[in-house]
C-alpha cells in the first residue's frame, strides 16, 4: 500500500487514517481524499515524505526491520506496477478526460504550470459557443417559420441540433470560465507525474532501476528533515 499510495500521490497518512482489521490484522487505509500529491503542495506544512514509514510501523517489523520483507515487497510491488503501467495510465486518463472531475483544488502557481495557452483556447471556445448560442436563440424566438431566407444564409442554412454531443461544434452550453479536461494543464501535469513514477524518472531525467527507486523513497520517508516539517497532527515522532 505504501508504493501504491506513492504512485497515486496519497497523503495525510496520520495514524487515524491507517486502521488495522480486527480479525485479519491487515492494514486498511481510509480518507483517500488527499491524492495526486495534494498534501505535498499545501502552503502550510507540506508533506515531504512519499508515504508513512515512522517507527510505529518499523518497530513491528522486528529484527528484519526495513531491510527485510518490507523492502522485498516494495521492490516486487513497484516491479509489477511498472510492468503494467500502460493499463494503469489508461485508467487514470479516464479521470483526466471526465468532464465531471474537477481539478480546481490545485493551484497553477503551486505546480508551476503555465496556463496562458489554455486560456487562449478557452477564449476561442467561448467565442464559438457564444455564436452557436445566438444561432439557437434566433431559432427559438422565431420558431421553424420565424426566420427568413437571409437568416438561413447567415446562420449556415440549417437549424442547430440541441442534441449534438459535447465533442461537436454544436454544444450550446455557456462555457465561460470553463475548460474541457482535455486542455486542463493541472490534469496533464498530474498524469505526467504519475507516468514519471512508473518509469523511474520521478527523481531526475535519468531512469532509475526498481531497487534504486525504492531506496530513494525509503530515504525520503525516513529522513529526519522531512519528518520535522510535518504538521504535529500527522504525529511524525511516532
Amino acid at each position: 500500500m505504501s508504493i501504491a499510495g506513492y504512485i497515486l500521490g496519497l497523503g495525510d497518512r496520520h495514524p487515524s487514517n491507517i486502521l488495522i482489521h480486527e480479525r485479519t490484522g491487515k492494514v486498511v487505509h481510509i480518507d483517500l481524499g488527499d491524492c495526486f500529491e495534494l498534501a505535498a503542495h499545501r502552503d502550510k506544512y507540506p508533506e515531504k515524505v512519499p508515504f508513512r514509514l515512522t517507527r510505529m510501523l518499523i518497530m513491528p517489523m522486528e529484527v528484519s526491520s526495513i531491510e527485510g520483507i518490507f523492502k522485498h515487497t516494495a521492490n516486487h510491488t513497484m516491479r509489477v506496477l511498472r510492468a503494467n503501467r500502460e493499463s494503469l495510465m489508461a485508467v487514470l486518463e479516464a479521470f483526466v478526460y471526465d468532464p465531471l472531475v474537477s481539478w480546481s483544488y490545485l493551484n497553477d502557481t503551486e505546480m508551476g504550470i503555465d496556463t496562458s495557452q489554455d486560456t487562449a483556447k478557452v477564449t476561442s471556445n467561448t467565442s464559438r459557443n457564444a455564436q452557436a448560442s445566438e444561432h439557437a436563440a434566433r431559432w427559438s424566438m422565431g420558431g421553424n417559420g420565424g426566420a427568413n431566407m437571409s437568416d438561413f444564409a447567415s446562420m449556415g442554412g440549417s437549424k442547430p441540433d440541441m442534441g449534438v454531443s459535447k465533442a461537436g461544434n454544436g454544444y450550446y452550453e455557456n462555457a465561460e470560465g470553463k475548460a474541457w479536461q482535455t486542455g486542463n494543464p493541472k490534469a496533464r501535469a498530474i498524469v505526467k507525474r504519475i507516468h514519471d513514477k512508473l518509469v523511474g524518472t520521478d527523481f531526475s531525467n535519468e531512469q532509475l532501476t526498481v531497487s534504486e527507486q525504492i531506496e530513494k523513497l525509503i530515504q525520503q520517508a525516513t529522513s529526519s528533515e522531512n519528518l520535522a516539517v510535518l504538521y504535529v497532527g500527522w504525529v511524525p515522532l511516532w
